[in-house]
């Protein structure tokens, strides 16, 4: 049975750890409104904003540069990927992508099945 995701990879509109947000209406847009996460909590203050999501079940790929060129090379064609990737089981992963272009992502391939049968979507955030 193929599995379908969408991934998130360049991560323009999500910080590392540590590092605010330019933009943290057009972040919030971005995770909330298009890609679904749901809001838990927010704990926004005078002295700043927090929005905790929900983004399900998750796992942290940890790829060396020569796997992260390989992975690249069969869901894109050529490299992308930044040093952060979000990927996230979803209904349909082309409909997902196309409401991530609309809120200012940007499409990177179309979707494919993977050979480990993932069909994936891949975005720039």
């Amino acid at each position: 049975m193929t599995r379908r995701r969408v991934v998130v990879t360049g991560m323009g509109v999500v910080a590392p750890n540590g590092i605010g947000l330019e933009d943290f209406d057009a972040a919030l847009a971005f995770y909330h409104d298009a890609l679904g996460l749901e809001q838990l909590a927010d704990w926004s203050s005078k002295d700043g904003r927090v929005v905790l999501l929900q983004a399900g079940r998750a796992t942290l790929e940890l790829f060396d540069e020569a796997q992260a060129a390989m992975v690249d090379a069969i869901e894109v064609g050529r490299r992308v990927s930044g040093p952060v990737r979000l990927a996230l089981e979803v209904e349909s992963s082309d409909a997902k992508a196309r409401a991530l272009v609309a809120a200012g992502g940007r499409a990177v391939a179309p979707p494919i099945t993977t050979p480990w049968m993932m069909n994936e979507a891949a975005t720039i955030g």
